[in-house]
């Protein structure tokens, strides 16, 4: 939902997803290039979740338990535009100096979405992050987003679904199985 809007407005940006290892963030770089983003930056701490994101449309990675800061300015050498976030609290501290470092790209707003917050629920925010780049920060979810906006953003994904852009690792069982198949871990279908 959050992509639908900011890609129709930056078609160039580069798109950052943080926390791209799991089913969400993979699907995100998914749809980021679908959207049409320049690039597509896929951050996370799973080495084989990154090599899936690059098997998915991501142009770059970003192993989060390394130096952030070089990372970044290789990934994206003229800045980020739009960060989709799945993690939030400290992880996110981490990766905004990164972010908004150097003179990369001092004019142009950077929007970071907060979608889930697996890494914690809140985010201290250095006053300096907001004076050295504009920085607009949002959310996306049922309550912050209009049903119009849902329901545009929806019919877009469901075609890009529909036509095998998009996919899901999913594992199926049989319905008649599900004790058994209930505690894979994995996306399960259960199929009657």
């Amino acid at each position: 939902m959050p992509l639908t809007p900011l890609l129709a407005e930056r078609p160039d940006a580069t798109v950052l997803v943080h926390g791209a290892t799991g089913v969400s963030g993979l699907l995100a770089v998914q749809v980021a290039k679908v959207l049409g983003a320049a690039r597509v930056i896929a951050a996370g701490r799973s080495e084989t979740g990154l090599a899936k994101a690059l098997g998915r449309g991501a142009d770059a990675l970003v192993l989060l338990d390394e130096p952030l800061a070089p990372q970044v300015q290789q990934a994206a050498p003229d800045g980020v535009d739009i960060v989709i976030d799945y993690l939030w609290g400290e992880r996110t501290a981490a990766l905004l100096p990164a972010l908004l470092a150097g003179d990369r790209a001092p004019d142009r707003r950077l929007d970071l979405v907060e979608v889930g917050s697996v890494a914690g629920q809140t985010l201290a925010m250095h006053a300096s992050w907001l004076r050295s780049r504009p920085l607009r920060l949002s959310g996306s979810g049922l309550g912050s987003v209009g049903m119009k906006a849902m329901l545009g953003a929806v019919g877009g994904v469901l075609e890009a679904a529909a036509d095998g852009r998009l996919t899901v690792d999913y594992v199926a069982q049989p319905l008649a199985e599900v004790e058994d198949a209930w505690p894979t871990g994995d996306r399960l279908v259960l199929v009657p």
